[in-house]
């Protein structure tokens, strides 16, 4: 599940274009899960040189500590906190203010923003690292001071978290560990009617923009990539769809879909399974994007702001193991998971 979490959080929403990096970099992490029964990398992740240590154990821990704290907490969608901020700059009065755009440092932004099904907002900023359970102990205190680096108006956050990821080799006799800390959320203390839904609705469309840009859909996603009121959402969006976009359906649900590949190493093995390949597909439900059709995009947003709550009983986070087909399997060969507003990752291997 934390792979999957991976998949819908390791591209920027405003980063352009469709490249295969988009999916090979969470793609090929599938593989360098160890066999132990305690969670760990294969020996052979340590000859990777400390760059690629560095992303590998950053996208871990945004896709462990999104994934534990969405369960933990009821989040419905997570969205990137700078997108989230550019999408709302010039709102007044603000609801959210980055005091800095710095990309790394004491000063950084919370990684993350999410709501609950309450329209409780959630903060989150995610470590992850390979080199000892004290680093991350360190890097989670660094990510406290991080949390300066925003405040809210109008809003006051259910939590503000840290979570860090330490995740050991498997020929160490460390054992993984994940950690949280809760600082104090920064907020002004007021509260004002209607506040809450305004933000969620950014949030929400900062998650659709980027899972679009993600699928190739560059021109769609460019719609909510701008101020709401700027425009409606068409009607005909199936007909500006690119060639590449396939039509799926799963579970009795039509969705709009792109399929990408990734050739194994030989030998390569996932649990006791020798694999030749990846195949890796993002979806996302043909209803949802329906239900943003009409003149006002914000209101449209809004109704499926109200949608995604009201559907939201658990598990509102769907998580399914088994064969391609849908079949269940005593050896599971795909895995896939589906947030509560109707975005699809999922991958098989064979």
């Amino acid at each position: 599940m934390a792979l999957l979490h991976t998949a819908l959080r390791s591209r920027p929403p405003s980063y352009q274009g469709l490249h295969i990096a988009d999916f090979w970099a969470w793609l090929r992490y599938f593989p360098a899960v160890s066999t132990d029964p305690n969670l760990s990398l294969r020996s052979e992740w340590d000859e990777l040189d400390a760059h690629q240590k560095t992303i590998l154990s950053d996208d871990w821990g945004v896709g462990f500590s999104t994934g534990i704290i969405g369960q933990l907490l009821g989040v419905l969608v997570w969205a990137d906190t700078s997108h989230v901020a550019k999408l709302t700059k010039g709102w007044t009065p603000p609801l959210v203010t980055l005091t800095s755009t710095n990309k790394k440092g004491p000063k950084k932004s919370p990684d993350f923003l999410g709501f609950t099904p309450g329209l409780d907002i959630v903060v989150l900023e995610c470590k992850g690292t390979q080199s000892g359970s004290d680093v991350s102990t360190k890097q989670i205190g660094k990510g406290v001071a991080q949390k300066q680096a925003i405040s809210f108006s109008g809003v006051t956050p259910l939590q503000s978290l840290v979570g860090g990821l330490y995740i050991p080799l498997e020929t160490h006799s460390a054992v993984a560990e994940w950690q949280v800390r809760d600082p104090e959320p920064g907020s002004d203390g007021s509260a004002r009617p209607g506040a809450p839904l305004e933000l969620a609705k950014a949030i929400l469309r900062s998650e659709m923009c980027g899972f679009l840009k993600m699928m190739g859909l560059a021109r769609l996603a460019e719609l909510l990539d701008v101020d709401a009121d700027g425009g409606g959402w068409p009607t005909e969006w199936r007909e500006r769809l690119p060639p590449f976009v396939d039509t799926m359906q799963r579970n009795e649900v039509n969705y709009v879909g792109v399929t990408r590949s990734l050739e194994l190493p030989r030998g390569t093995r996932i649990g006791d399974t020798e694999c030749q390949a990846l195949d890796a597909y993002l979806m996302i439900s043909a209803n949802v994007l329906d239900a943003l059709a009409g003149p006002s995009l914000d209101k449209q947003l809004g109704g499926l702001v109200d949608r995604v709550c009201r559907h939201a009983e658990p598990p509102s986070w769907s998580l399914e193991e088994g064969e391609p087909d849908g079949g269940p399997s005593h050896e599971a060969t795909s895995v896939a998971l589906e947030t509560p507003s109707g975005l699809r990752v999922e991958v098989t291997w064979r």
